[in-house]
This record gives structure tokens, sequence and C-alpha cells, in this order.
């Protein structure tokens, strides 16, 4: 009796029953209206097993899963849908397809039949989060889509401003306002390209560039050398002028291309060629650093002051300061500033103490026979002849330092490891006696004059293995 239970109701079939008294492909032929005549039992309900093996939502032919329930109808549950029980549902289940539920707002729906837009509002708590505008209520209006100038209809770049009117305002141009920026004129035709400098202007420029490159601040107005240096930056000028290249002036004057530049610079200015810029704002003559401001007005337009155009903002704390003085307390009159390459004003006499106190124990004048020595560098001077020979002087006592009289590859160290190699003829093994890396052998061999070609000497050719 109980091995009849555990068997199909099924005509013919002995599998092992399963489901109201079938196996499991009886069942879920029963289910889908599959069963041929004979085969199911007249008393078994075929509208009962296919009411509990699909979907419990009207309309939806898909087999049931989970409480009552399709996979699909199931998620679309769990995830508070609203329309979950949508038996065509799943025709649109492409977010691309659908819009956003919101009334008057076309974007493409999201997440829970909303827009990032309003999914993202409700999910903040927004109060008035279901709004088909754009931005939000009470937010500013957006930055106007054409350049602030009038009967200019070029996108803005920067500052309520075109690109090209923004560069004209920062370039200092008196019309930059004008509607239509005043047009290049036309382009000329390039002059040919001059060739090298001559062998007999490059020596006269590179024996005016040996006395002009010493002369500092230190260095007395009515002196000589002063006068040379004056020459060497008038030629160098005419040089440029006339089509040479600073690489190229550079070059014939053995000098560096930044120097130069700082040079014809300092002839531009002079000369009225080249201003410096200054703050836009009326009545400030600080230096400009970014966006036409000095520093003062430009940091208080990025915090958002109000008063930030002020000419003349007032005095606070230990800063507190007229414009008319450096921050050391030097005039700046016309003479005692001096502009660089890059357009930036520097006090003279600030730039003539820091020089001063780089040689603190300055007590004599530095005459010529100095140039070119160890003295010349400790009395402050900075040419390129007293340059090299403190560099010349680092470098010895560096070595000193290493393989001199008690150094950690001094000679006594030396004289082991050569005594050691006699013995292994191996560098590494030799090192690992002394007590020293190989790599420090290596570089004793390049370093120390005539103790490479002992270590060869003593090193032993490797024996080839036999095969």
């Amino acid at each position: 009796m109980g091995e009849q239970a555990l068997r199909c109701a099924a005509t013919g079939c002995n599998r092992r029953a399963r489901t109201a008294g079938l196996c499991a492909m009886h069942y879920w032929r029963a289910g889908e209206g599959l069963a041929e005549a004979g085969e199911i039992p007249p008393t078994l309900d075929v509208a009962h097993l296919e009411a509990s093996t699909l979907c419990s939502v009207e309309g939806c032919g898909r087999v049931r899963d989970t409480g009552g329930l399709c996979a699909m109808h199931y998620t679309r549950k769990l995830r508070g849908l609203e329309n979950w029980d949508d038996p065509d549902a799943w025709r649109t289940r492409n977010p691309a397809k659908r819009r956003c539920s919101i009334e008057g707002c076309d974007r493409p729906c999201d997440v829970k039949n909303l827009c990032k837009l309003h999914y993202n509002r409700k999910r903040r708590g927004d109060k008035d989060w279901d709004s088909p505008e754009l931005r939000k209520p009470g937010r500013k209006p957006s930055i106007s889509a054409t350049c602030s100038v009038s009967a200019c209809d070029r996108p803005p770049y920067g500052h309520g401003l075109c690109s090209t009117h923004l560069v004209c305002r920062r370039a200092g141009n008196p019309n930059w306002s004008d509607p239509i920026p005043r047009p290049r004129p036309a382009a000329q035709e390039k002059t040919p390209k001059p060739g090298p400098v001559s062998p007999e202007i490059a020596a006269e420029l590179h024996a005016d560039y040996l006395i002009a490159r010493r002369v500092n601040g230190a260095t007395p107005e009515d002196s000589a050398d002063r006068d040379i240096g004056r020459r060497f930056n008038t030629r160098i000028a005419e040089l440029a002028a006339a089509g040479y290249t600073h690489s190229q002036i550079a070059q014939a004057a053995g000098a560096s291309i930044h120097m130069v530049r700082r040079r014809i610079a300092r002839i531009r200015v002079e000369s009225g060629l080249l201003q410096p810029s200054d703050c836009s704002v009326n009545g400030c003559n600080r230096d400009a650093y970014a966006r036409g401001l000095c520093r003062l007005h430009y940091g208080r337009q990025l915090k958002g002051d109000e008063n930030w155009a002020e000419p003349n903002p007032r005095p606070r704390g230990k800063h507190a300061r007229t414009v008319e003085l450096c921050p050391n307390g030097h005039p700046r009159t016309p003479n005692n500033l001096s502009v660089n390459a890059n357009g930036v004003k520097r006090c003279k006499a600030c730039k003539r103490d820091a020089q001063q106190r780089s040689a603190p124990n300055q007590r004599l004048e530095i005459t010529p026979d100095m140039h070119g020595t160890a003295t010349g560098w400790r009395y402050g001077c900075r040419c390129d002849d007293c340059r090299q020979q403190h560099s010349r002087d680092s470098q010895e006592r560096r070595w000193m330092a290493v393989y001199g009289p008690g150094g950690r590859m001094g000679p006594k160290v030396r004289e082991r490891i050569l005594g050691s190699l006699e013995q292994t003829g191996n560098v590494k093994a030799t090192a690992d006696e002394v007590g020293v890396t190989h790599q420090a052998i290596y570089r004793a061999c390049s370093a120390v004059p005539g103790f490479g070609t002992l270590v060869r000497k003593l090193i032993k050719p490797r024996v080839s293995r036999p095969e």
C-alpha cells in the first residue's frame, strides 16, 4: 500500500509521486494542459493544477516562483512599484522608452517611474520635489548665454565676457569694450632670419659678458664695470631687434638664455616698450597678480566682499602700510623699481640688501684678483668663475670625506681590499670579508686614480663549466 502511494497516479507511469499524486513531468504537463486522454486520473482537477503552478497575477502565464508570483512580479512588488501587478509591464521595462511620472516632465524614467532629477529631489526630501521645473525654486538664474558687452553675441568664456573681449581687457587695450574688437593688422611678410652671429661680434660679446656678469648691487655706480654692463645690455637688445633669437645671442655670449631674456626685458622697460602691469582698480598702484587685480583685491573678490573694489582699503594690524612703500619700507619710486622678464616690479633697495646679507663675513671690498677663487665666493661674489671654483672645492671636500684618510674607503681600506683580492679573486667575496659593498668597490675604481687598474689585474677570470 505504501509502495503504491509513492508512485505517480498517471496510467503506465512508475515514477515517484511529487505533488498532487503526480510525478514532476505529469504535474507540469497537467499545469500546461498538455496531458493526453487516459494519462491523468479523471479525479484530478486540472484547473486547480494550473492555478497552483502559474503566477497569481491575472493575464500572466509565467510559472509561479515565490509567494504565488512569478519572479518578475515578485521582484517588482519588493521594489515597491505602483503598477507591479501589470501583466504587460515587461514589455516596457527599458527605462529609455518610459517617461517620468511627474506631469510636465518629459525626461526618461530611471528609478521608480521617476527621472534622475525628481528621484534625487525626493530622496533628499526637497519641499517642491515634484515640480517639473529643471532648476530648484528660489535658485539664482543661470549666467547669460552671450557676452556682457552690448551687441556682442559670442558665448561667454570668463567673467561674463567672450574670449576675445577677455583677452583684450587683460592685455590693457583701452578699446576692449567695443562691440566688435578691432581686427588684427594684416599679416606682413616675414623677413628671413639672419644666420649665426659672426665670430667677431661673438668675441666682443663674450668679453663684455665676462665683466658684466660681475656687476651686482654692491658695485659702485661710477665704476667702469657698470658702463660695460650697460653696453652689453644695449648690444644684445640690438641683436634681438635685428632678428637674432635669444638662443643664438646666448650661445654667442657664452651665457644662459634666461639671463639674456632678463637683460633684454630690462632694456625694453627702460625704453618704454614694456610697461609693467598694474592693478585694474582705479587708484591702486600695486602690481597685478591675477585677472588684472593685485593680490589684495583678487583675494577680497574671491571671498565675496562687497567693498572689494576700494582703492585704498583700511590698513589692518602689523601689515598696515601705505602703498607708496615696499614691504620693507623703501619708497616705490621709478628710480628704485626694476622690472623682470615677466613684467613684475621689484624693489632695487631690497635686492641690494639681500645681496649684502648673502655675505655676512664680508669685511673687504671684492677686487678683480679675488674672482675665480674660494675667497671671492666667501666674500659674497656670485659670478660664474667664483661659482665654478666653489663647486670644485665642494667636490674635493666630498671626495676627501670618502676616499681620504679616515674615510670609509680610505687608503687603509683599499689596501685591505687589494690584499683580499689576491687570495679570493672575487669582488663580492672580498666585499663581504672587508665589510663594504661591491658597489662601493666599483665606485672607488672610477674615483681613485690607479685603483681600478690594480683591481682588474687581481680579479680572476671565470672558468666556464663543461656542458
